[in-house]
């Protein structure tokens, strides 16, 4: 019998919110503060919503702040009550210098039951969002983090190239920028990012580079300069730095508006 059946609910409740027994994976997305975005984090306590009737009346959360260099920063505890959210802005989160390109990661540290598993939703990881918007409010961004750090090395298997299916029609598109996050803490790479054209698949333009561990990497692509010959282009990476590692594309129009999203 499982050691969580043995004890009273009474003690594993005592027990999950004054310890945090498990600790979930740590969620990583893309933090901007480069004086043309400003970027927010919005974490809900997901458990709560997927089993409300074993949900505990108060989850823990883990949050830190790393720069593009991957040191961290500041990390903190914050509490979330059942069916509960925060908006999270880091300039007034955390209490250090504030990094104008780095990675913020959120990590659940009392999930929803003793074994860390929801017996029918799985491993249940830390849910949250960022939003981006520009300083002068001319358009925002809402993205969904799809990977997480990953201190082994890879599974064992070599980062991949990769091209995206997301395909990005050039006209009236001033430029994409490009950032690549390596979510690897044990592995440094070489890698980069292309502009191919989505019909020939010739490569336009790319960029090389060493990743760290933990680092972020952006490219600047100038679509002006080769709309009139390529109407249709999408992005390669060199090496995919960690498991669904996808670059995030940050789309600007001639109008100055921006799209993001994973590429």
């Amino acid at each position: 019998m499982k050691l969580k059946k043995l004890l009273p609910n009474k003690l594993r409740k005592l027990i999950h919110e004054n310890f945090g027994v498990n600790q979930n994976s740590k969620i990583v997305q893309l933090f901007l503060n480069d004086g043309k975005i400003k970027t927010e984090f919005s974490i809900t306590n997901a458990a709560s919503f997927f089993d409300p009737e074993n949900a505990y009346e108060s989850s823990k959360y883990n949050i830190e702040l790393y720069d593009c260099n991957g040191s961290l920063l500041e990390s903190k505890i914050i509490s979330l009550p059942k069916f509960g959210s925060k908006a999270i802005k880091p300039e007034i989160e955390f209490k250090c210098a504030i990094p104008k390109i780095g990675m913020f990661v959120a990590q659940s540290l009392s999930p929803n039951n003793f074994s860390n598993k929801n017996k029918n939703l799985g491993l249940l990881n830390c849910h949250f969002y960022a939003f981006y918007q520009s300083v002068i409010d001319k358009s925002i961004a809402l993205i969904h983090p799809q990977h997480f750090l990953t201190p082994h090395r890879y599974n064992k298997i070599k980062p991949y190239y990769w091209v995206s299916q997301y395909v990005i029609n050039t006209k009236n598109i001033t430029r994409v920028e490009v950032y690549q996050l390596s979510v690897l803490e044990n592995w440094e790479l070489e890698s980069g990012t292309e502009l191919i054209d989505a019909k020939s698949n010739q490569i336009i333009d790319e960029n090389s580079y060493f990743m760290k561990v933990r680092n972020i990497k952006k490219t600047v692509y100038d679509i002006k300069k080769i709309r009139d010959k390529s109407a249709y282009v999408k992005i390669g990476v060199k090496s995919l730095c960690g498991d669904n590692a996808k670059p995030l594309l940050f789309i600007y129009s001639d109008d100055g508006n921006f799209t993001a999203t994973h590429a």
